[in-house]
């Protein structure tokens, strides 16, 4: 057998092996950090397939690093498709942003389902949060309302945690 497919074949198995190891590690610290906050079961699904897409595209640069693709005209391909990539992303910028936004959250925030929160600049908008998703945060208010926020304006505003022992017009 030809030494340099050999390396190939060995390097190409280290690579996988650590992508299945990373993966796994992976999805135990999201579960944990998810225990441990006590978020809902499906917020941690949502930010393990962000974060393992993004692992799954590390994995393939790196074999076909491993296997000699040449990436002269990869490159131009990959422009031109990130261009379009681009170009549709703009379109839905909002949907990217709230995305990212939710998964900052998920790791950062200090909300949590049953807080009673306040969004500053907007008057009306206060309420006890009752999910938390990749899109955005549901409150209801003391009527009974509920109405969505979207993540990105959660992340970009000042939000008042009120204490749990008040009410709200206490």
């Amino acid at each position: 057998m030809d030494p340099r497919l050999l390396t190939q074949l060995i390097l190409s198995t280290v690579v996988l092996a650590a992508f299945i190891v990373l993966s796994l590690l992976l999805k135990y610290v999201i579960h944990r950090y998810a225990q441990r906050r006590g978020f809902v079961a499906s917020r941690p699904v949502a930010v393990r397939k962000t974060c393992s897409l993004l692992l799954l595209f590390i994995m393939i640069f790196a074999l076909s690093t491993v296997w000699g693709i040449d990436f002269e005209g990869l490159l131009i391909f990959s422009t031109g498709v990130f261009t379009l990539i681009g170009i549709a992303f703009f379109a839905v910028w909002s949907i990217l942003s709230n995305i990212t936004a939710g998964v900052l959250i998920f790791f950062r925030y200090p909300y949590r389902i049953g807080d009673r929160v306040t969004v500053a600049d907007l008057p009306d908008c206060h309420g006890r949060i009752v999910d938390v998703t990749m899109w955005h945060m549901m409150l209801e208010n003391d009527d009974g309302d509920r109405f969505a926020i979207p993540n990105n304006v959660v992340v970009q505003r000042i939000i008042r945690i009120e204490k749990r022992e008040q009410g709200w017009g206490e």
